[in-house]
């Protein structure tokens, strides 16, 4: 991977992260909002000796969705842009993964080039996971429920076979397919979690599932909260879940990141979804987006999803970043 080179000017340079969807705007301006593009990108280009506008690898990600090579002058293109508005400057990880840092990059295409050539898409054996055999009775399980067409064809059987080959095909399709992920997040958001009982599984699983629901608990009985309440469990939701298989005291990075895709499945804050286009791969990306920007002076983003669910962790961790559409970021520049 592209390695950067940080110093005593870049760690205290005031910076504006910039979404991808604003970055691709500024370079090729929407039919129907093409002179906000123009003038946000000239008011961008004006302040440049005022504030950074790095990259990240958040953005090599972006543009690296769905790569092939005869689009690669179209990419080198769209490099060669960002390359001219970040001045070679990105924002990566800190030692401890607590903060934001900026960094100096020798190229962006190099970067991008070599995430391309390393990005694996090698998928994990599911087999001997789940080392229980259980009957399911099929009247009682809905044609919507995520297993349910795993079930029919093993004849309401939970056994290894069955959950291996569930858990292989969703993690084939669960990033980039919308429906897969949209169903189970559905599922979990209409389920009674009250009634769930793990009472007639042998005792070492129970134990187990039991310990998870014990983890994801505070999560699931806050689906029917308002914001302000959900602001207020907000720590303890996430320190409770993420503790499950992560040491305290939990890394920043992990509370925004993973916090930010936690926090789509809730009710309130659950993003529409559209097919090759808000897929659960762009919600991780777009959490990383919330990391890199939450020690920026602003964090512009054209997403309402993305700029609502971004507020919501800067205030309830204490980070000062103004989150605007690129209309607001001119507003405060008038």
């Amino acid at each position: 991977m592209q390695t950067a080179k940080s110093n005593k000017e870049l760690l205290h340079a005031r910076y504006v992260y910039l979404d991808w969807n604003v970055i691709k705007y500024m370079k090729d301006s929407r039919p129907d909002k093409g002179q906000l593009d123009i003038d946000f990108k000239n008011l961008v280009f004006k302040l440049k000796h005022k504030y950074k506008f790095p990259c990240s690898i958040a953005h090599i990600k972006d543009r690296a969705t769905r790569y092939s090579p005869e689009h690669k002058n179209r990419v080198q293109q769209d490099l060669e842009f960002v390359q001219q508005l970040s001045d070679l400057i990105c924002v990566g990880f800190d030692d401890k993964n607590q903060n934001p840092v900026l960094g100096k990059l020798h190229s962006i295409q190099e970067w991008f080039d070599s995430y391309v050539i390393n990005y694996r898409k090698d998928i994990p054996s599911f087999e001997d996971s789940f080392p229980y055999i259980i009957n399911v009775d099929m009247t009682k399980v809905s044609d919507k429920h995520p297993m349910y067409d795993i079930l029919k064809k093993y004849n309401g059987k939970i056994s290894d076979v069955t959950m291996s080959s569930f858990l292989q095909c969703l993690y084939e399709t669960i990033f980039v397919d919308a429906s897969k992920y949209k169903n189970i997040r559905e599922h979990a958001q209409n389920m009674d979690w009250s009634q769930v009982s793990f009472s007639e599984i042998p005792a070492d699983e129970e134990a187990r599932l039991n310990k998870l629901l014990f983890h994801l608990g505070p999560f699931l009985h806050s689906f029917k909260d308002d914001k302000l309440q959900l602001k207020s469990k907000w720590k303890q939701i996430a320190e409770k879940w993420f503790s499950l298989n992560n040491p305290l005291p939990l890394q920043k990075s992990l509370l925004l990141i993973q916090g930010y895709t936690l926090l789509d499945l809730h009710p309130l804050f659950k993003e529409k979804l559209k097919k090759g286009k808000n897929t659960l791969d762009n919600i991780l990306r777009d959490g990383q987006h919330c990391f890199f920007a939450s020690k920026a002076n602003y964090f512009v983003s054209e997403d309402e999803y993305t700029r609502n669910k971004a507020t919501f962790l800067y205030e309830v961790y204490g980070e000062k970043v103004k989150v605007v559409d690129e209309s607001g970021f001119m507003n405060c520049f008038s």
